[in-house]
């Protein structure tokens, strides 16, 4: 359907991106799927949808879907969606970053970042 209101011209909402967000294949490889991330999110940016904390929450599911077989660029993925995401002023609570990025923070790809840099 989202394919079809494109093909016609339709303006889409956040909403209709996050669907989409959902439904990129991950089955070819963190790398592959990840060019068809970046062009999705692209061009909800050219379509003027303001990502949302739907967004967030979305990406990050979607990247932790990839679990152990892409676990580093997984987890460097979801760190960069949160840091952009939180320049572009959506709040990153800090229950969400937790359960999304649980898995990145049990092992030592990264420093864990103190409570006190999400906001409430």
């Amino acid at each position: 359907m989202f394919l079809e209101c494109k093909a016609n011209g339709d303006r889409l909402s956040t909403c209709a991106y996050n669907a989409a967000i959902r439904c990129v294949p991950n089955k070819s490889g963190l790398s592959t799927s990840w060019l068809e991330m970046v062009g999705l999110l692209s061009e909800m940016k050219e379509a003027g949808a303001a990502p949302s904390q739907s967004t967030l929450i979305a990406l990050l599911r979607w990247l932790r879907s990839f679990g152990e077989k892409d676990y580093a660029a997984s987890c460097d993925h979801a760190l960069s969606v949160v840091a952009e995401l939180r320049a572009a002023g959506i709040q990153v609570k800090q229950g969400l970053s937790g359960a999304n990025l649980r898995s990145c923070r049990t092992k030592t790809i990264f420093l864990p970042l103190p409570p006190s840099t999400f906001t409430a």
